[in-house]
This record gives structure tokens, C-alpha cells and sequence, in this order.
């Protein structure tokens, strides 16, 4: 009797496919129908014309991902076999690399944030968001001792950060009441938010700079806010280049920060990977998720690294532990060290100062035209790379136009917001060119929508 056969009569039944009837017929198979191997020729050749099916696409998306530029020596240098196999430092003496690379991450991260604690990187902004809502709430219940119920965000916040938040905190007793926005200008309403938050229960709330429209916050009004509430401001930035002209959380007295740290090095990639950033004030150092990485010295008095804190369960007690968050993103988080490292202060203020140039002059180009192509949906509101316009494309016939003009002219913002019909997100990176604003002038006007019928099948929708 071989090893499969004693399994099978360990568990009484008499062969493997008695395992498989709750499995639906259909998913079955007799065998795996792989084809034979090739030569490396052969697949190069084979996966280059599954490329060349996919036709140029100009591409005006961002909504949380930005296609910036990226060195080539951000991943040279991250692809290094050190450093792409390295894994969780669970012991010190044979992790310094690695424990160097994340202090010097958390070191950039504090910098960048004006923040005085950042722990060794999360799996991306909108975990990150929810572990801050999940961290705020533990320091009303466990510091201060008071009912923590309601969490305020904004309207006007990224819908999967949304559903990320509503995910993580379904069974905790939250009650997320969502903050309008001014539909003249775009930013939220301080008002609405400070009458809120005079509820005793509130115990954090959230607002975006630049929030989800791309619309740029009265930071000086959220401080003031928080001087008159126990609840913590939790600061989203939608895009850590914009740090690079734009005021850090620290100095607009934010409680914790988070942000995405995609823009930092990763390429969009489909969606991925991605980084989740956070920081905070040391008061609230030790509810922090994750772990954070510190400086010492060993008992030959030589400089050494190692996990300072260490509140994830796979480390401590369960029970004990701020979050469940079993790894991080430190591949990710080494790239974006190494980015901040090659563009320094100087070179971060220069990609910001470039993609902010691009989006206004794009949104000049577009009000030129003088409504032939649509309008600015908020007509006061301060923006950094993002801006929503208000088409005369539908829904439903801008989808067709776009595989038929090769052409993604924005985020539809009515998928997440009913209000907003025939509304695109637009969105700029220093790479965008001329040539691509020209592109989207002319398709947002119509020039490319008659040709629509004749074209559409011969491409796919993308």
C-alpha cells in the first residue's frame, strides 16, 4: 500500500475522485491541456504578438494611481537578487541589510510627512486608511477611556478607500458618517464636519489633500477644527509627490497621515503593486500597526539595526497585537526609498512642480475651447494634477469612443457618484505631452466620436 493509498483509508473513503463531488462538473477536467514547451525564440516571438494586439492607448487616468516617471536605476538597483528574496527580519543578526534599507525608509518617510514616527510600510493607501481608523479608535477606547462610535469622512473620498473602511471596521461598531462637499468649489464642508463632530462618540475624521476630485483643502481650517475636538485628523494625501510643493501633514497639526505610495517609484502595472504609507505623532507611536525598525549599537559598540516595535500577531501575542497585517510591502518600500534617494528634495519639487504645470495647462487648453468640449465642474475649486469635467459624452457612448480614438480621457466619476453625470476625473503626470492634450481636446469636442461605428469593431473595448 503507497503513501496515497493509507491517506485515502485514513479518511474511509476508497479513491481521490470521491473528494470531488461538490465540485460542478464543468470545472472539471481529465487532464491539464498544457501544450509543449518552447524555445526561448519561439516564446519571445509568441508573447511579443500577444503585445502587439494591445494598440497605443493615451491615457488620462489617475484616481489614486499615477503613471509618473520612474528611473531606471530605481529598479536596477531594487532587483538585486539581496534584495528581491529578502524576507520578514525576524532575526536581527542576519537582516541588517534589510533593517537598513527600512529605517532609511522610515527616516524618508518622516521627512517627507513633517511627522515624528513611521512605521516599516503597509500594503497600500487604503489599508493604510483603515488600520489609521482602526488605530484612532484604539487610542479613545484604551487612553482616554471614551466611547468610540463615529468616524467622519469625506464625500468626496476614494470609493475603494470606502469599501476597504467598511470592510474593516463592520463588526466594530462604527458608525462612518460621510462629510458633503461645497458643489461650487469641490472641498468639504467645515461646517457640516465641525457640527459633527461635536457628537462626544466621534473619535477621528478624515479629509484628503488633494482629496478624490483632485481639489485642494483649506488645511488651516482642518486644524483649527481639530484644536476644538478630542478626535483625531487623520490626513489622506492622495499622492505623495505633491509633498513636494504642497505643505506636510505635520504642519497642519494632522494627528496620523497616510497616503499611497505608488507614485514613488512603482509603475501602475494593471493595478500593482502598491505601498501603504503612514506616519504619526510619537504620542501615538505605540497603537501603531505593523512594525518600526530602529538604531542601536551591539555590545561591540558597532552601529546595528533592529525591529524596535513589533505589534504585529505573527510576533506577539495575538491578543496583544494593534493589527493582523502579516507582512509588508519592503520591496516596494526599498523602490521608493531609492526614488526619494535619486530625486532628492530638489528633483521631488521639480516632478510636482511639473505635473501641476501640465494639469493647469491642460484645463486652460480645454476652457478655451469655450464649451465645446464640456466644462469644469467646480468652478473656484484649487487643484494639484486632477480635475473633473463635466462632458457632453455619455456614460455609455464615451466607452465605445474611447476603444474606437485609442484614447482613456478620465476616471467616469458617475460609477461611484450618481450626482455626477457624464463626469470624467482627468488626470496629468509630467509625462503628459502636448500631442496627449491635443489628443484629448479633439476627442472631448467630438472630432473623433462620428468615426465611432466604423472603427469600434475592429478594437475591443480596452
Amino acid at each position: 500500500m503507497n503513501k496515497e493509498e493509507k491517506l485515502l483509508q485514513k479518511i474511509g473513503i476508497k479513491n481521490f475522485e470521491e473528494l470531488l463531488p461538490p465540485i460542478p462538473k464543468e470545472l472539471l477536467f481529465p487532464q491539464i491541456n498544457i501544450p509543449e514547451g518552447k524555445t526561448e525564440l519561439e516564446l519571445t516571438e509568441y508573447v511579443e504578438s500577444l503585445a502587439a494586439k494591445n494598440p497605443p492607448v493615451t491615457s488620462f487616468l489617475g484616481a489614486g494611481a499615477y503613471d509618473h516617471f520612474v528611473p531606471q536605476t530605481v529598479w536596477e538597483l531594487a532587483k538585486r537578487g539581496e534584495f528581491l528574496t529578502a524576507y520578514t527580519p525576524y532575526q536581527a543578526e542576519a537582516s541588517q541589510g534589510t533593517l537598513l534599507a527600512l529605517f532609511e525608509f522610515q527616516t524618508m518617510m518622516t521627512e517627507l510627512f513633517a511627522m515624528e514616527a513611521t512605521n516599516a510600510s503597509l500594503y497600500e493607501g487604503a489599508t493604510a486608511l483603515a488600520e489609521a481608523v482602526i488605530m484612532s479608535r484604539r487610542w479613545h477606547q484604551e487612553e482616554l477611556g471614551l466611547a468610540a462610535k463615529k468616524l467622519l469622512i469625506p464625500r468626496a473620498l476614494h470609493p475603494h478607500y470606502k469599501s476597504t473602511l467598511a470592510t474593516y471596521t463592520v463588526n466594530l461598531g462604527v458608525h462612518i458618517t460621510e462629510v458633503p462637499y461645497d458643489r461650487k468649489t469641490g472641498k468639504l464642508d467645515l461646517a457640516f464636519l465641525e457640527n459633527a463632530l461635536n457628537d462626544p462618540e466621534a473619535f477621528g475624521f478624515v479629509a484628503g489633500q488633494p482629496n478624490f476630485f483632485g481639489v485642494l483643502e483649506d488645511v488651516d481650517a482642518l486644524a483649527e477644527i481639530r484644536q476644538k475636538t478630542k478626535a483625531l485628523f487623520i490626513a489622506l494625501v492622495n499622492n505623495p509627490i505633491t509633498l513636494g510643493i504642497l505643505r506636510p501633514p505635520g504642519e497642519y497639526n494632522a494627528d496620523i497621515a497616510v497616503a499611497e505610495g505608488q507614485p514613488l517609484g512603482l509603475a501602475v502595472n494593471y493595478g500593482g503593486p502598491n505601498l501603504g504609507l503612514m506616519a504619526a505623532k510619537n504620542l501615538y507611536m505605540r497603537k501603531m500597526p505593523g512594525r518600526i525598525c530602529g538604531k542601536t549599537v551591539d555590545a561591540e559598540g558597532k552601529t546595528s539595526y533592529t525591529l524596535t516595535l513589533q505589534t504585529r500577531e505573527q510576533h506577539i501575542r495575538r491578543e496583544k497585537a494593534t493589527s493582523n497585517i502579516c507582512t509588508n510591502q519592503s520591496l516596494c518600500a526599498l523602490a521608493a526609498t531609492i526614488y526619494l534617494s535619486l530625486l532628492g528634495p530638489k528633483g521631488l519639487k521639480e516632478a510636482a512642480e511639473l505635473t501641476f504645470s501640465r494639469a493647469h495647462e491642460l484645463l486652460d487648453r480645454l476652457v478655451a475651447l469655450k464649451g465645446k468640449a464640456g466644462r469644469p465642474l467646480f468652478e473656484h475649486g484649487e487643484f494639484f494634477q486632477e480635475f473633473p469635467f463635466e462632458t457632453q459624452i455619455t456614460a455609455e457612448r464615451l466607452e465605445v469612443a474611447e476603444a474606437a480614438a485609442g484614447i482613456i480621457p478620465g476616471y467616469p466619476l458617475s460609477r461611484d457618484f450618481s450626482e455626477l453625470p457624464n463626469t470624467i476625473l482627468i488626470a496629468t503626470t509630467e509625462k503628459t505631452t502636448p500631442a496627449m492634450m491635443d489628443q484629448l481636446t479633439d476627442f472631448l469636442q467630438g472630432n473623433v466620436i462620428a468615426s465611432e461605428a466604423k472603427q469600434s469593431h475592429k478594437r475591443g473595448p480596452f
